[in-house]
């Protein structure tokens, strides 16, 4: 996404320098703040709720972040496209603990590869979106996705 961001801050109509690109990519990070209270927020609201939640957050900020034409609201948008995020990545572990019995350790480390494949992964994605159509149409690209991890999500049965 912060490949995206850059590009998109980079061109018409915001033209921004590197600098200031830069400035906005760690305001976003603001969102990781998010998973200190990951397990509050899932008592509170329950594991599935709170993930499906961060989901449905974190593909609408891209989708808005695609169609934003004011430096404010995309990096609000960010905010929460990464806030989303920064629960999904606790409460998955959540999910692990919950639904891989005996295999914990192992459904861990295959997450761990998983996200590390898509942080590879992601910014040549990107790159490549965004050079057979702009940036906003990665962004959408992206949301798209993140709204699959939504629906799939909606297989994932409730284990009490």
């Amino acid at each position: 996404m912060y490949t995206i961001l850059g590009e998109l801050l980079s061109i018409a109509p915001f033209y921004f320098p590197d600098q200031l690109i830069l400035i906005v990519r760690a305001t976003g990070l603001i969102g990781i703040s998010l998973t200190f209270f990951a397990s509050p927020i899932t008592k509170k609201y329950g594991v599935y709720r709170t993930f499906r939640t961060s989901l449905i957050i974190s593909s609408v900020a891209l989708l808005l972040m695609g169609i934003s034409s004011n430096p404010i609201p995309l990096t609000v948008f960010s905010i929460l496209f990464v806030a989303g995020i920064a629960l999904l990545v606790p409460i998955n572990i959540m999910l692990i603990n919950q639904h891989a019995g005996d295999q914990k350790g192992t459904a861990v480390l295959f997450n761990a590869f998983i996200l590390f494949i898509g942080a590879s992964v992601g910014p040549l994605l990107a790159s490549y979106l965004m050079k057979i159509g702009n940036a906003q149409f990665a962004l959408t690209i992206f949301s798209i996705l993140v709204f699959f991890g939504y629906l799939l999500s909606l297989l994932v049965k409730n284990k009490k």
